[in-house]
């Protein structure tokens, strides 16, 4: 098999991971467990907005927290005003909004030069040398490339739209969207249960 065939076999095998840092509350607020949630997802497209409002309630429910997708409430594509969510905040009872939108996203490619196995060529004396290098110069490395995906995640009080809790993703490689939302979607969850506010 070749190195090529290698390296990307390597590349294949590798999960994808999602790490969070950034992460904020407000200190001078009270930290109580949130009961009834809205989940809204920010989103150029209809169909990446009910995929990440979608997997996040589903993953908060399977903690015990009450929560609903913002498209199964909110209809249509145009951005709601301050008076339609405070107005959907209260008909339906919701004290807290998790809200997730794509910051951004890279495309990175590094080169990996060919390694030659040999005796160090500098031991063999001008001749041993030059024909290690030649080698090495002639052989082909390979390229890989990695894609980060970069999400914002906020915890709103409904009552006084007020932040009360943020946290960054960079997820590397994801398979597929669905995969990159439940992902952030259970860390967001496990650090949500540490900051208290999830019971």
């Amino acid at each position: 098999m070749s190195l090529i065939a290698c390296a990307l076999l390597l590349v294949a095998a590798c999960a994808p991971s999602t790490q969070f840092d950034s992460e904020w509350y407000d200190p001078a607020s009270e930290i109580k467990p949130v009961e009834r949630v809205l989940v809204i997802g920010i989103s150029d497209t209809v169909s990446s907005r009910r995929q990440m409002e979608t997997l996040m309630a589903r993953a908060l429910k399977a903690q015990g927290v009450d929560a609903d997708a913002a498209f199964t409430i909110m209809q249509g594509t145009a951005r709601p005003t301050r008076e339609t969510l405070e107005q959907t905040f209260a008909e339906g009872g919701y004290d807290s909004a998790i809200v997730t939108h794509l910051k951004g996203a890279e495309r990175t490619e590094t080169y990996h030069p060919a390694s030659v196995n040999a005796i160090p060529a500098y031991y063999h004396g001008l001749y041993g040398y030059y024909s290690y290098v030649f080698n090495y110069v002639h052989s082909a490395g390979y390229y890989t490339q990695q894609e980060d995906v970069y999400l914002e995640t906020s915890l709103y009080d409904a009552s006084s739209g007020e932040p009360r809790w943020l946290v960054h993703s960079k997820s590397s490689d994801p398979k597929s969207a669905s995969q990159l939302i439940e992902d952030v979607a259970t860390g967001v969850i496990a650090r949500l249960k540490v900051a208290g506010f999830i019971r």
